[in-house]
């Protein structure tokens, strides 16, 4: 009887590690730039939350930018998707995610967000008219970010 009580204990401590571990891990927002993965300049940074302060009192649209080192086993945008409700963004929202170890990125928007900016065109601003995708594959961060910023800030100008 001891060896069935050990053994069924054992098994529910492994499955409470399981489950433990398969959590999926996420940043706490620190306002417009939460950079875990550390791989922006302190000068890209700074730009960044300048512009997403400039954006906001201009537009109304706010900017977030996180940047992760891993997805713990999701795609990006359910990871965007995740990370957008637990910052509790808003409809004017706009949160641009980046796991630089998996050279993996999505955007998750708020509704009036999306409905002015236009899902496909966010999209758009990380495959094409930046040159994003391809200089975060090359590890170029500060030039990825700062490209993603200028071809976004040619949207918003004609948005709004």
């Amino acid at each position: 009887m001891k060896k069935w009580c050990c053994g069924i204990l054992s098994l529910v401590l492994a499955l409470c590690c399981t489950v433990s571990l398969a959590a999926v891990r996420m940043p706490e927002s620190r306002g417009s730039l939460t950079d875990d993965a550390d791989v922006l300049s302190g000068d890209v940074s700074s730009a960044i939350v300048d512009y997403a302060e400039q954006v906001e009192a201009e537009a109304d649209v706010d900017v977030h930018v996180a940047i992760v080192h891993f997805l713990d086993g999701l795609d990006a945008q359910t990871y965007a998707n995740r990370l957008f409700e637990k910052w509790d963004l808003g409809k004017e929202d706009v949160l641009l995610l980046c796991a630089a170890g998996e050279d993996s990125f999505a955007t998750a928007m708020g509704k009036e967000a999306e409905s002015e900016l236009g899902k496909q065109n966010m999209d758009n601003l990380m495959y094409t008219s930046s040159e994003f995708a391809n200089h975060i594959a090359a590890q170029e961060y500060d030039a990825g970010f700062a490209k993603y910023f200028v071809a976004l800030n040619d949207l918003i100008n004609k948005r709004y």
